[in-house]
């Protein structure tokens, strides 16, 4: 229920409706999630900007060579 512009009241029925939802097993929507965090986190490592290729960025540039792949092409 809409009570005016910002407020939304949500009746018992419905509520108990989302939550029979939310226990029920979904193996499809379980699998769907894994496999959108797997295709996130491998494009993250693939970043230069990614945590664990930070400390050799910085190291580098400590030596002169090229940070990352972009410097090292051009």
């Amino acid at each position: 229920m809409r009570i005016g512009l910002n407020v939304i009241r949500i009746t018992a029925d419905a509520e108990r409706e989302w939550q029979r939802r939310m226990e029920r097993d979904d193996r499809e929507f379980e699998a769907r999630a894994t496999e959108r965090a797997v295709k996130a986190g491998d494009a993250a490592v693939k970043s230069d900007l990614h945590v664990s290729k930070k400390w050799r960025a910085r190291n580098r540039r400590k030596r002169g060579e090229p940070a990352n792949q972009e410097e090292r092409q051009t």
